[in-house]
């Protein structure tokens, strides 16, 4: 007897960007080549000592840990939320109905989708995007439309590109500053006006995914929507301890925001799981109250990763533009790369030289002519990088 065919919905998805570039990686490991990996923002820096320790006393002393976790995350954990953006933007936030803790940020989005979105509700993305803002509108009921991003409009959001039609009907709009995959900054509050004047007298909400709030540079300092007089009225804000904390394997993020759309969330997601496993949130509670120069010596890393990445990379002939926050250059292809598609640049620079990046076209169909490079390997890793890269250049 065959089996039951899967969802169209699932069927309609192409592969995720990431598990396409692992078997261009595995090609290349099974021809015996010698892998630097840029493709996912997957920190390679261990969680801070005093992180590890938290949880595995919490492990070994805490048995009630071991039990099923409560759905709407424990106290200490929302006041350790609510204090981080009191301690960092002067913003009050209601520990007990602004905020729920997640299993990570992308989990959240997911689920925020199933929650709100009905078969003739729009959600709007910018793309090139983070693949979760878009392709899980494929595993729910709504409809995406996509407002496209790029060197003309400076990476920015078009609002009054949207047609009326779709604005109308639009549900959740996303934002996502500081910017996966491109990089791109906000400086100042003028984009969270925009939204939330979008929103107003609609039916919908504005999120901003801001997960990249802790990683910038230079005397860059990004800005929080919640910090928008208006923005509990409208808005939630996505963040997660993968990036800040170097937590990406702990799976443990949060949202805060509008008391109702919290609450319904909450709800949907009593019936879907069981939250955060009670010794991860107490390790958390740790990370968010402890002592924060863990976070400031992971800002120095990548940046030091990102000064070494733009001088070797430059010496190879490809000139970037550096970010002043997240972890990746958002970078065109090389020009003697330009009449091969992001993809296919990707898999010849892994087979020949086993350097690996994420294609700009995993990103969205905006995304093409890019290509994504996190900085998660060592300087001296860049480097080599940088060497493997002027040859392959070279050889075009």
């Amino acid at each position: 007897m065959p089996i039951p065919k899967c969802s169209e919905d699932l069927t309609n998805l192409p592969p995720y960007v990431f598990i396409q570039v692992a078997k261009f990686k595995n090609n290349a490991i099974a021809k015996g080549k010698d892998i630097i990996e840029f493709a996912q923002g997957n920190p390679d820096t261990p969680t801070p000592k005093h992180i590890v320790e938290s949880v595995c006393d919490a492990v070994t002393n805490d048995p009630t840990t071991h039990r099923y976790p409560t759905f709407e995350g424990i106290k200490p954990l929302r006041d350790a939320i609510a204090g981080w953006y009191k301690r960092k933007y002067d913003v009050d936030i209601d520990p007990d109905t602004e905020v729920l803790p997640l299993i990570g940020s992308k989990e959240g989005l997911g689920h925020l989708y199933c929650t709100y979105v009905s078969d003739n509700d729009y959600i709007v993305s910018s793309n090139p995007s983070y693949p979760a803002h878009y392709f899980t509108v494929n595993m729910c009921p709504g409809k995406l439309h996509m407002l496209p991003i790029n060197e003309e409009n400076n990476f920015m959001m078009d609002l009054k590109a949207i047609p009326q039609e779709i604005a109308d009907k639009t549900k959740i709009l996303i934002l996502n500053y500081p910017n996966n995959p491109t990089g791109r900054t906000i400086d100042d509050g003028k984009i969270f006006d925009e939204a939330i004047n979008f929103a107003k007298d609609k039916n919908m909400m504005v999120l901003n995914d801001f997960a990249y709030s802790e990683i910038y540079f230079d005397d860059y300092y990004p800005p929080s929507i919640m910090q928008h007089p208006e923005a509990k009225k409208y808005c939630l804000e996505y963040n997660s301890l993968s990036k800040s904390y170097n937590m990406a394997g702990w799976r443990i993020g949060w949202v805060v925001g509008n008391a109702e759309i919290i609450g319904n969330l909450k709800k949907y997601k009593s019936f879907i799981d069981y939250g955060i496993s009670g010794f991860i949130q107490k390790a958390a509670v740790t990370a968010l109250t402890g002592d924060q120069k863990c976070v400031e010596d992971m800002r120095k890393i990548y940046q030091g990763r990102r000064d070494a990445m733009y001088k070797a990379f430059k010496a190879a002939g490809w000139e970037l533009e550096k970010p002043r926050a997240t972890l990746y250059f958002w970078a065109k292809l090389p020009e003697k790369c330009k009449h091969m598609k992001s993809i296919e640049f990707v898999e010849k620079l892994i087979m020949e030289e086993g350097v690996v990046f994420s294609p700009g076209s995993g990103f969205g169909p905006h995304g093409e002519g890019y290509v994504r490079i996190a900085l998660v390997e060592s300087e001296e890793k860049i480097k080599e990088a940088g060497k493997r890269l002027e040859r392959f250049l070279s050889k075009m």
